[in-house]
């Protein structure tokens, strides 16, 4: 399932850099989105657990976890900082889709390479 879902966030990768960037840039620049889209994935599993409390101090890292999940399916809100956590996440993902929507241009106003303004295919003709 990862596998069908990443295709298009992959994709547009190699239409951003050649779209956007000279052919001796293109390889760095995809290499960079990569890098920075991993960054985006760990960083949370990093930040997460040091701003939430811990549900029992005392006990073992795996039965912490069982107690967070049981935690979580008895509504206990640890004082709503595990909501808070997602809200503030979700409000910085949509606060960076709107700057995107807004500001990023579809193409940038001189074309960098020759194949930024090659006409494409429509991808039903392809499959």
């Amino acid at each position: 399932i990862n596998g069908l879902c990443g295709a298009a966030p992959f994709s547009s990768i190699m239409y951003i850099s050649v779209n956007w960037f000279p052919l001796k840039e293109q390889l760095v620049v995809a290499g960079i989105i990569i890098s920075c889209v991993n960054v985006g994935v760990a960083v949370p599993f990093i930040l997460g657990p040091s701003l939430l409390p811990e549900p029992n101090a005392t006990s073992t890292s795996l039965v912490r976890a069982i107690g967070l999940i049981n935690d979580m399916a008895e509504g206990y809100n640890y004082n709503g900082s595990l909501r808070w956590y997602l809200v503030i996440q979700g409000a910085c993902m949509v606060l960076c889709l709107v700057f995107t929507l807004i500001y990023f241009p579809s193409r940038p106003r001189y074309a960098p390479t020759a194949t930024a303004v090659t006409a494409r295919l429509d991808i039903k003709e392809g499959v």
